[in-house]
C-alpha cells in the first residue's frame, strides 16, 4: 500500500473500486455502522474493528483482562453512535506462538465480561496463528428503521454536544505508554485516565436515549479525537462545526494533570482520541427539550460544545481566534 496515503484515503479507494449499493442497505460505507433494512420496521447496525499490537494497543502494558473488554468496547461505541442496542458479536484474531495460555484466558475473560455486560451473544468467527496479534470484531445492533442516527444529517444552527469528559484517555495512554520517563504521579490521581484509556465504557445507554428523543439530528462516537470525529459529521452534512475551546468538557483533575504531563488540555480534548463518548448535532432550540428528556429518563449529563453553521471545516474559538482542527486527530497510515 503507498506509504502516503492516509486512512480517509485508503477507504475512499475502496468505496470508488467495488460496488457498494444493495437492495435492503440504508446506508453502506461512510458512518460508523453500516445499516440494513431487512424486513418489516426493524433495522440492522453492522460495524467492525480490527486491533494490531503495538499499533492499537501494547500488551507489554495493556493487562489482558482489560483489553479482552476494550476490544469490544471499540465496537459497541460503534453502535451507540447509530442509537442502536447491541445484539451479537463475531470474534476473529490472529495469534503469534509467542502468547501464552494464561493470558489468552485473561483476555477472553474482559471479553466475555463485556459480552454480559451488553447483553450481547458470541455467535462465531475464526482463529489462525499470525506472526502479530491481530484481533478483528464484528458486532450487529438493531434498533427501529426510524432511529437510525447518521453522520450526514446535521442541519445549520444545530447545537453540538458531548455525553462526556474528553481528553482523559489521551492523558492515560501518556501515563501508561511513557511513565518511565515521566515524574512520580499520585495513583489515585492517575487512576480514572489510565482507566478511561485501558477500559473505557461505550455510551450504549446514552446512544440509545438520543436516538429515542427524537431531537438528535446528526451522531457520532468519539474514536480518533473530536477534531477527527466531529470532521465527519461536518463533511457528510455540508456544514461547519464551529467549537468554542471554553466549553469542552474533561475530568476536574484533567488542567492538574496535563501539568504534570507538559501537555495542553485543549490538545487532548480536542486531538486524543479513545475516550468512546458520542458526538451528536441537536435540532435548534431543542437543546432544553433534550436535557429535560435525559433527566427524565435516567440519563447522562450531556455537554454543549458549539454549533453548525453554513461552509465547512471544524473550527475551533480560542482566545478570540479561530483555527481549523478539522481531521486533526489520529489516522491510520499518518496524519498528511
Amino acid at each position: 500500500m503507498p506509504a502516503h496515503w492516509s486512512e480517509l484515503d485508503l477507504i475512499k479507494h475502496f468505496a470508488g473500486s467495488c460496488r457498494i449499493d444493495k437492495k435492503q442497505l440504508i446506508k453502506g460505507i461512510g458512518d460508523d455502522c453500516a445499516v440494513l433494512h431487512p424486513a418489516g420496521d426493524e433495522a440492522w447496525v453492522l460495524t467492525t474493528d480490527m486491533l494490531v499490537d503495538t499499533v492499537h494497543f501494547d500488551t507489554s502494558w495493556h493487562p489482558a483482562f482489560q483489553l479482552g473488554r476494550k476490544c469490544l468496547a471499540v465496537n459497541l461505541s460503534d453502535i451507540a453512535a447509530m442509537g442502536a442496542t447491541p445484539h451479537s458479536v463475531m470474534l476473529s484474531v490472529a495469534l503469534p506462538d509467542t502468547i501464552e495460555t494464561v493470558w489468552l484466558e485473561q483476555w477472553l475473560q474482559g471479553l466475555a465480561s463485556m459480552i454480559d455486560e451488553f447483553d450481547c451473544a458470541l455467535i462465531g468467527g475464526d482463529t489462525v496463528r499470525g506472526a502479530q496479534l491481530t484481533i478483528s470484531i464484528t458486532a450487529l445492533g438493531t434498533t427501529a428503521r426510524n432511529r437510525v442516527i447518521l453522520r450526514s444529517t446535521a442541519g445549520p444552527g444545530d447545537t453540538i454536544f458531548v455525553s462526556g469528559y474528553l481528553g482523559s484517555a489521551a492523558a492515560g495512554l501518556l501515563f501508561c505508554r511513557d511513565k518511565a520517563a515521566l515524574p512520580a504521579v499520585d495513583e489515585q490521581l492517575k487512576a480514572p485516565f489510565i482507566k478511561r484509556h485501558l477500559d473505557p465504557s461505550p455510551d450504549v445507554f446514552c446512544g440509545s436515549l438520543l436516538a429515542q428523543s427524537g431531537l438528535v439530528t446528526a451522531m457520532q462516537d468519539l474514536s480518533d479525537g473530536l477534531a477527527t470525529d466531529l470532521a465527519h459529521i461536518a463533511e457528510q452534512s455540508h456544514l461547519a462545526a464551529i467549537v468554542d475551546a471554553e466549553r469542552l468538557p474533561g475530568h476536574p483533575d484533567l488542567a492538574q494533570v496535563c501539568r504534570l504531563l507538559e501537555r495542553s488540555p485543549i490538545d487532548l480534548q480536542v486531538a486524543g482520541g479513545d475516550d468512546y463518548h458520542l458526538v451528536f448535532t441537536v435540532k435548534r432550540g431543542a437543546e432544553q427539550e433534550l436535557i429535560d428528556y435525559l433527566a427524565r429518563h435516567d440519563g447522562p449529563p450531556i455537554y454543549k460544545i458549539g454549533r453548525t453553521e453554513p461552509g465547512s471545516g471544524v473550527h475551533l474559538l480560542h482566545d478570540g481566534e479561530s483555527s481549523d482542527i478539522a481531521f486533526r486527530g489520529f489516522q491510520h497510515h499518518g496524519n498528511d
